[in-house]
């Protein structure tokens, strides 16, 4: 197995995270709540353009129900791609079955 340099743009990071706030309902407010940070632990992060550390992260991520690579890459694992698919799928065959 290769080992794969991760590269992480700070500015693509919180434009992903803003929309899954948007995408699920959440402010940066209630997120961090929810997540038991102080309140405005992610709002004071994406104003300083700083990351949470990979523990918070995973946090975030796991409220917003993606993955940990999503959510710091953009990028879905294929396993995650794989389970989507084959959900659409089945939901494809109920819709001709109806």
């Amino acid at each position: 197995m290769v080992d794969e340099k991760i590269t992480l743009n700070v500015e693509d990071f919180w434009k992903r995270t803003n929309k899954l706030l948007r995408d699920r309902g959440y402010t940066q407010n209630s997120l961090s709540l929810e997540c038991g940070f102080t309140e405005n632990r992610i709002t004071n992060w994406a104003s300083k353009k700083t990351l949470p550390n990979v523990f918070e992260a995973y946090e975030m991520a796991t409220r917003l129900g993606v993955t940990l690579d999503y959510f710091i890459t953009g990028d879905e694992d294929s396993k995650t791609r794989t389970v989507k698919k084959q959900i659409k799928d089945l939901l494809h065959q109920l819709e001709r079955n109806l």
